[in-house]
């Protein structure tokens, strides 16, 4: 029997309905981590049915969004591909370049930067062409980070700065506070710690300033690289205070509201612990964010817990162990294709077995050597893409006047 025209017309608004609310749902820190992931993937299933206009593209972007904080990589792909083809069918440039975005944002969470420093380029034009300010600022961001990625400082700096003039001019807080946050990391990558602690506190300034919820994240996650630059000013008391605080804004009624920055702040109090030769309780914290970092699929940081965890082992004598988790670092590394990273990994390596010292030397050095050679032939690629995306968007603008 066919529907009535009553039926029929009132169907899409309930599947309209009930895609807010699976997206709404999976956005929810509240719920379980697995039923999240879930709901966002009917709301996925719900949207490829749909019609294609405007209102579609902005829900494929939502649930692009909630796949990042799923972690969950291969959905965020599948599903910025989506939102691409189907903004390109439509002549949408604006979502053209959000699903650009999403897209490089995949690429630089799986390591592939050239290819996440392409689809930026590309996004880059298209906000540059639709004079969207706001979104220009995001993507400046994001080029800045796999240029920081690729340790080309100096570029990331000069991404980040043209980044703050858009968000002082616009008055955008919140990303004001993510870009003084990168300026310090990228200092203190350089050991420039003091410039780097500069940047990390005026950020920090600015989330106090803003009482509300979407700034909470930013203040965990500053709190904790201040703690990080204090470590590497062998400052352990200032660290262990600025982690312990970063903990304390991140629990909320026994709800762990960011899980990779708390795990962050536990491996960080291990560290501070492990420095200052207070070896009691170590594993148990080293353990529980890998634990932690299991349950979520949280990729960030685990390869640094895995080193962790070989050191603690090494100082209390338990080599073996020692062995394995510096083994299971290395594979991370070479699985995230992070020769920085890897270079940690085999020092760790030497030490805990001083038999094959000598094979991790040469291997530290053949990386050594070739990450050197890949960050200039990636540096000249990123400008290589950077130009050919301005001179294919000029010739394209002539052809069509």
């Amino acid at each position: 029997m066919s529907c009535s025209k009553s039926e029929q017309t009132r169907q899409p608004s309930i599947q309209k309905d009930n895609i807010s609310y699976y997206i709404n749902k999976a956005s929810d820190i509240r719920v379980p981590y697995k039923k999240r992931l879930v709901y966002n993937q009917k709301a996925q299933e719900l949207l490829h049915t749909q019609e294609n206009d405007s209102i579609n593209s902005d829900n494929l972007i939502k649930v692009a969004t909630n796949f990042y904080r799923l972690n969950s990589w291969q959905s965020l792909k599948t599903i910025s591909q989506k939102g691409l083809a189907r903004s390109i069918d439509r002549e949408d440039e604006y979502f053209i370049g959000q699903s650009y975005r999403w897209l490089g944002i995949y690429y630089e969470n799986i390591s592939v930067n050239d290819s996440a420093f392409y689809c930026y380029s590309k996004a880059e034009k298209i906000f540059k062409k639709l004079n969207s300010e706001s979104r220009l600022c995001d993507i400046l961001q994001d080029k800045a980070q796999v240029q920081y990625y690729v340790n080309d400082y100096l570029a990331a700096e000069s991404s980040l700065i043209k980044a703050l003039k858009i968000a002082n001019k616009l008055n955008l807080s919140y990303q004001k506070i993510c870009i003084l946050t990168s300026l310090g990391l990228n200092s203190s990558h350089q050991a420039d710690y003091v410039r780097g602690f500069s940047y990390l506190s005026k950020a920090l300034f600015l989330t106090k300033e803003k009482k509300v919820h979407l700034y909470q994240n930013s203040e965990v996650r500053c709190l904790n690289n201040i703690a990080l630059n204090y470590i590497n000013r062998k400052d352990f008391n200032k660290a262990r205070l600025s982690a312990l605080e970063s903990l304390r804004k991140n629990i909320e009624s026994n709800l762990i509201k960011f899980p990779q920055d708390y795990c962050t702040s536990l491996d960080l109090l291990g560290i501070i612990k492990l420095k200052s030769k207070d070896y009691k309780g170590i594993d148990n914290l080293f353990l529980k964010t890998s634990r932690i970092r299991d349950s979520l699929n949280i990729e960030f940081e685990k390869n640094f817990n895995k080193l962790n965890l070989s050191e603690y082992y090494q100082a209390t004598n338990q080599i073996s162990k020692a062995q394995q988790f510096a083994h299971e670092a290395y594979s991370l590394s070479k699985s995230y294709r992070n020769a920085g990273d890897m270079l940690q990994c085999l020092k760790q390596l030497a030490k805990v077995e001083p038999q094959n010292a000598l094979k991790y030397s040469q291997e530290y050095i053949r990386i050594s050597d070739s990450m050197q050679q890949l960050e200039r032939q990636t540096r000249n690629k990123f400008a290589k893409i950077a130009y050919e995306t301005e001179e294919i968007t000029t010739e394209k603008e002539q052809a069509i006047q």
